[in-house]
């Protein structure tokens, strides 16, 4: 079993902005407005660490199993004995687990969901 990362990986903005300004030339060539270089590389960058994070929860997948698993147990342990039933009590697990899920990466890894 591969071990998880400790933290998303940081993002590189060289490549990106290479490729933006490669794409930004082909456009003046063509004769196509040419396009806002910050802009598109704040786009991206954003657009990989969003990435990156959703990869480093990916790999904690199992930390997240098991938050999830004693939700449903405090729930069914205070008289809950079908939580979740129906949309709304899984409606309000989603939350309950993503809520604690994100404050456990926070806690443990220092790391929260980038924006």
């Amino acid at each position: 079993m591969q071990t998880p990362p400790l933290i998303p990986a940081p993002v590189d903005e060289a490549p990106i902005r290479a490729e933006i300004r490669a794409r930004d030339a082909l456009r003046r060539e063509a004769g196509l407005p040419r396009l806002d270089v910050e802009a598109e590389v704040a786009k991206a960058v954003a657009t990989a660490r969003l990435a990156a994070y959703h990869e480093f929860v990916n790999a904690h997948a199992g930390e997240r199993a098991a938050i999830r698993d004693a939700v449903i147990t405090e729930h069914r342990d205070r008289g809950g004995a079908t939580f979740p039933n129906g949309w709304a009590g899984h409606m309000a697990l989603g939350h309950e687990v993503a809520r604690r899920f994100t404050r456990h990466l926070r806690e443990r890894y220092g790391v929260s969901p980038p924006g």
